[in-house]
């Protein structure tokens, strides 16, 4: 017995480091398929962690840089409407004629200037743009259009609450210096601006009697390049659905030009988007339009490979009430229309107006009061493209046209006879598409996840393949157990061996 017991320890020591071997093939199989598993489940996790580091606008980041200063410029296409019979604006027979004139191209460079990061997850800044000509790829900045004398106009408008004799003082004087039109190069109209002896005149009266200070020159843009315009903005840098979002603009959390749900600050701030877009609205403030806007989703689109949602300004912003009865507090008591803005009651009091370029999805009754402008969709509609999972934008075409609404006015001489019309000065756009290059690399980063998942999934089946070897070898050496009994049966051993006597 002490002999065969022994052959039988010998040959369980031998498959004592076989069984081990497996034990751990079977645990690296099972540790295998659980980290698989486990990144699987929280690879959307990780990939939002990622994103957020990535993206987040925090002192001395990578995306603050990006951020806070342009690395190249943004272009800017301005088209003027050269009004090309403005001896015909008294006869009741003949519309205003306008043609389009363009693009007079700018390069935009942006600044955020006195950027302070608060400990309450937001930052403060104020914004500089500083624009300069594109002449390659412009027309001439000396061009000379035609249009409406608006510092005359704008002027005439300030009288509303004056009297009879004042409006009739007034008008004596405009009379002799001033006419109801002008002709200036396209330079004097916008940045450069150009001298106007109503102006002059102005600055003559003491501000205490005016309660403002006249500028000393007139351009549609005149004092802007270069300039913060005084904007403050408190923008959300929290990594959730508030970053981005626009908490307060000079100091307000409400808009003040504007009363009821109209004084909302709603959205961001046009720059940064949230992650996980949906196909809903999206909003946001634009402290140049004095608003805030909705964005309807239109589509999926796909940008240099890269899928997105595409959203667009809708008809709904541009409605006084007329569909929308909450939009009625939009209307600064002048209730027009579908398709424009009044901006008034921001711009002190001068009546502008913004629309979509040539009134694109206006109502008709702006286009039956003119010739010369026709709106196209691919041409004049206002849309962003976001990719859904970073908010990150790939494309924007924004185009917005600037107007002045011209309306008769019986103790104004130049105004007597005018019509009542929407009279556009000029639109412009601004365009941005994420580059080839950089679509290249943004693509690897949103493939991060497939990738993760395809090598999680190779992890998964070699931990399978290591399982399956480790049980596969259990079960042969439970089948050799057997072939060792039968060996000892060969060798006969004889259990007890008998004493001679």
């Amino acid at each position: 017995m002490g002999l065969r017991t022994k052959f039988q320890e010998l040959m369980e020591m031998k498959k004592c480091p076989a069984i081990r071997r497996n034990i751990w093939i079977l645990l690296l199989g099972v540790v295998l398929i659980v980290f698989g598993l486990m990144i699987i489940v929280n690879i959307s996790w990780m990939f939002d962690t990622l994103v957020q580091q990535l993206i987040a606008v925090a002192p001395s980041s990578e995306a603050t840089r990006h951020w806070s200063k342009s690395a190249k410029p943004i272009p800017m296409y301005i088209y003027f409407f050269n009004w090309t019979n403005p001896e015909d604006i008294y006869n009741p027979n003949v519309k205003p004629r306008f043609e389009e004139v363009g693009p007079y191209v700018f390069r935009e460079f942006k600044e955020k200037i006195n950027v302070v990061f608060n400990e309450n997850e937001t930052v403060s800044y104020s914004s500089v743009s500083t624009y300069f000509e594109d002449t390659e790829n412009s027309r001439n900045f000396s061009d000379v259009i035609t249009s409406i004398n608006f510092v005359a106009y704008a002027a005439s408008k300030k009288l509303k609450e004056a009297n009879f004799f004042q409006k009739k003082i007034f008008s004596l004087y405009l009379s002799s210096i001033s006419s109801l039109y002008i002709r200036r190069t396209v330079k004097e109209l916008l940045f450069e601006g150009f001298k106007d002896p109503l102006l002059d005149t102005f600055n003559l009266i003491p501000p205490f009697l005016t309660g403002t200070v006249a500028p000393d020159r007139f351009g549609w843009l005149y004092g802007t390049n270069g300039s913060s315009g005084g904007n403050v903005f408190n923008m959300g840098v929290s990594k959730d659905q508030n970053y981005g979002r626009l908490y307060s603009w000079n100091y307000h959390t409400t808009n003040p030009f504007y009363e009821g749900s109209c004084r909302e600050i709603r959205g961001t701030a046009a720059e940064l988007y949230a992650m996980n877009r949906q196909r809903n609205n999206q909003y946001f403030f634009h402290y140049e339009l004095c608003r805030s806007f909705s964005l309807a989703y239109e589509r999926d689109e796909e940008i240099n490979g890269i899928n997105g949602y595409k959203y667009h300004l809708g008809p709904e912003n541009f409605d006084n009430g007329t569909y929308a009865p909450e939009n009625v507090c939009y209307c600064n008591g002048d209730c027009l229309p579908v398709g424009v803005m009044n901006l008034t009651a921001c711009r002190q009091d001068s009546p502008i107006f913004f629309s979509l370029p040539h009134f694109y999805e206006a109502d008709s009754y702006y286009l039956r009061a003119l010739d010369g402008l026709n709106p196209r969709k691919d041409d004049h509609e206002f849309s962003i493209t976001l990719e859904p999972k970073t908010g990150v934008i790939t494309n924007v075409a924004g185009r917005i046209q600037l107007n002045v609404l011209l309306e008769p006015d019986p103790n104004i001489w130049f105004y007597q006879k005018v019509p009542k019309l929407m009279f556009p000065i000029f639109w412009f756009q601004q365009n941005f598409t994420m580059s080839g290059e950089v679509a290249d690399k943004f693509r690897i980063l949103l493939r991060l996840p497939d990738f993760g998942v395809a090598l999680c999934m190779i992890v998964i089946c070699l931990g399978l393949v290591l399982g399956i070897l480790a049980l596969y070898n259990f079960l042969r050496e439970r089948r050799k157990e057997p072939q060792v009994i039968k060996m000892s049966e060969i060798i006969k051993i004889p259990e007890e061996v008998p004493l001679r006597s």
